[in-house]
């Protein structure tokens, strides 16, 4: 993707959840992108989509077992 940047996340699906809730920005769950050790929720009327993944093996994370902000992207027309 043009313009793109990566950088490790520490930011747990638990944890932008809660803060949605916080600023009351709706969101639900996406279930084209949700299965296996992926969940993905997908805000409204943004339409912002944040993809979680559990941690690769060479990510230095807390909690291995929990789901870490991987990708998060604008859905455009």
């Amino acid at each position: 993707m043009p313009n793109s940047e990566s950088h490790p996340s520490s930011v747990l699906l638990e944890d932008l959840i809660t803060s949605l809730d916080a600023v009351a920005c709706r969101h639900a769950i996406n279930n084209r992108l949700t299965f296996g050790e992926h969940s993905s929720i997908l805000t409204q009327p943004a339409n912002v989509c944040a993809v979680f993944f559990t941690p690769g093996r060479d990510n230095q994370v807390p909690h291995r077992e929990r789901l870490y902000l991987g990708v998060i992207h604008k859905h455009t027309a």
